[in-house]
């Protein structure tokens, strides 16, 4: 029986295409969740809970229960359980991304520790803990600076601090988030001896590179552009293909390689972010071996032909019989995409796609925030209450301008409501 462990404490829904392609390959999927209100046991062989916080305990347990169905790997497309599948897989005798290589993924002071030893290029940063040393660091650095924990995702409580006031307050909004359990990001076990970090301010675009480690080779799946965000706070908002700088493909697909290579990682999903400085040139910012989430996955299979999960699993079970790099060729693009990540306050009453469902060029709305839950976007939270995922169909060179003006159309007529 081809059996994996789908390791998702949080997240099942934002990801169901590619849970999907999981089961078109014919592959049965064993849940392993701390949630208790997936309802759609229809994708699952079975669900397993565990619970929300990765102690050493639930490790032994997760890996009790991947022995116990027999699985042959355990995969995630959730930055938060990196950590806990690696363990599963070591286990199991996997060749995937080690615990030490998903440790330093899941720490950003880790990561770049790593690039400077590697020569990859990267920030300036100052690993900290409190107010003190977070002074200290952008005093030396020089103001304006990012502040960001060290364990979140999504750019959550990221921001620019343009002087120590505002630094103060920034600092002080990190440590509150970290008190809290939100999104799983911090384990009561974790070292949280630097659990902020202060990186001088890159003025340039950001992108989002995504790609797939076979047998230890990088093969990249797509470069997202992403919109132009100048801060003071970086919510996550437009993912736009095809690239626009398709002639630097090559050349950031090669950091990326490097990044996997300083990480020895055999088989592993792979993501990294990177924004360009001053001088226009491309600097790492932080990476993770998984996919990006929402529709990243989908949308670079739909304008590039590129299968990234299904390569993945190709890699880690070969008794599937297909050839993993078949999976990773790429065609020249036709079509343009764009995912739009929505941002509100207040207490969610009504949540839907309303009459963006009916219009040319909609794909899907992924409704993440239910009836009744208070959001809240930056500066007082970073809660994506919905994403919007949109594509056209162009003649000659797509154009990723002409999806992200749609996705901002479409997004205008989405019902959702606050109170």
């Amino acid at each position: 029986m081809k059996t994996i462990l789908l390791v998702m404490r949080k997240g099942c829904a934002v990801h169901g295409e590619n849970i999907a392609q999981i089961k078109r390959l014919g592959i049965n999927i064993v849940a392993l969740t701390a949630r208790n209100d997936i309802e759609d046991t229809s994708r699952f062989y079975t669900i397993e809970h565990i619970g929300g916080d990765v102690t050493s305990n639930e490790i032994d347990h997760s890996i009790e229960i991947a022995k116990k169905h027999g699985v042959s790997c355990a995969v995630t497309f959730q930055e938060t359980d990196i950590i806990l599948c690696a363990h599963i897989n070591e286990a199991l005798g996997v060749p995937g991304a080690s615990v030490w290589a998903a440790k330093i993924c899941r720490d950003k002071s880790m990561q770049r520790k790593l690039l400077s030893s590697a020569a990859i290029p990267s920030v300036k940063y100052r690993p900290v803990k409190d107010i003190e040393g977070a002074l200290a660091a952008a005093r030396e650095i020089g103001f304006p600076v990012i502040i960001k924990p060290t364990r979140a995702a999504s750019s959550i409580n990221v921001s620019l601090a343009q002087n120590e006031d505002s630094l103060k307050n920034e600092v002080e909004s990190i440590e509150n988030f970290m008190g809290t359990s939100k999104g799983l990001y911090f384990s009561k076990e974790s070292d949280n001896s630097s659990s902020m970090i202060i990186e001088e301010y890159l003025p340039g675009t950001e992108v989002t590179l995504d790609g797939v480690v076979i047998d230890g080779t990088f093969f990249l799946g797509g470069i997202h552009n992403k919109k132009d965000m100048g801060g003071p706070y970086f919510e996550e908002d437009l993912y736009s293909l095809p690239f626009k700088e398709p002639e630097r493909e090559n050349e950031l697909s090669s950091i990326a390689a490097a990044i996997c290579d300083a990480l020895d990682v055999k088989n592993s999903m792979f993501n990294v972010e990177l924004r360009r400085d001053a001088n226009g040139n491309f600097r790492v910012v932080e990476f993770s071996c998984r996919l990006s989430g929402g529709r990243v996955y989908r949308n670079i299979f739909d304008v590039y032909g590129v299968d990234m999960v299904s390569a993945h699993l190709a890699s880690l079970m070969p008794q599937l019989s297909f050839t993993p790099a078949g999976f990773m060729r790429r065609h020249t693009p036709t079509r343009a995409t764009c995912m739009k990540l929505m941002y509100c306050d207040g207490r969610i009453i009504c949540n839907s796609p309303g009459i963006a469902k009916t219009k040319s060029g909609f794909i899907d709305y992924y409704p993440l925030a239910p009836i009744g839950a208070q959001v809240h976007s930056a500066p007082n939270g970073f809660d994506i209450a919905a994403i919007l995922s949109v594509g056209i169909e162009c003649e000659g060179v797509p154009d990723a301008a002409i999806a992200e003006k749609l996705a901002l159309d479409l997004s205008k007529e989405i019902h959702l409501i606050t109170e």
